[in-house]
């Protein structure tokens, strides 16, 4: 069931074992993590799992919780986060908020 838990994304993928955990049409595991990985490097400092699946049929069959929206707190130097964020998500620059503290994305 999708919750409005909200959990920094290094620590939920940390205690989730299941093999896609987020947007797997998008991501695998490996891919995900090295996308967060580089939004940390460019200087994002909180990213966020929001919308997240965590029913126990889910969890005993998947080996943990899915989910395929994030939240990401922007720093005030986001011009080079911003492409990087609208590149990975393939999105149109004018579907982004780029006044805005966060940018939320999600995946179908």
């Amino acid at each position: 069931m999708e919750n409005d838990k909200k959990v920094e994304v290094r620590e939920w993928l940390r205690h989730n074992k299941n093999d896609s955990p987020f947007a797997s049409n998008r991501f695998d595991r490996e891919e995900f993590e090295e996308c967060i990985d580089d939004l940390y490097k460019l200087g994002i400092k909180e990213i966020l799992v929001t919308d997240i699946y965590d029913e126990e049929d889910r969890i005993a069959s998947e080996g943990g919780e899915y989910a395929a929206t994030l939240l990401v707190l922007i720093p005030t130097n986001k011009e080079k986060i911003l492409d990087f964020m609208l590149k990975i998500a393939k999105l149109n620059t004018d579907e982004c908020d780029k006044e805005g503290k966060y940018l939320r994305l999600w995946w179908d």
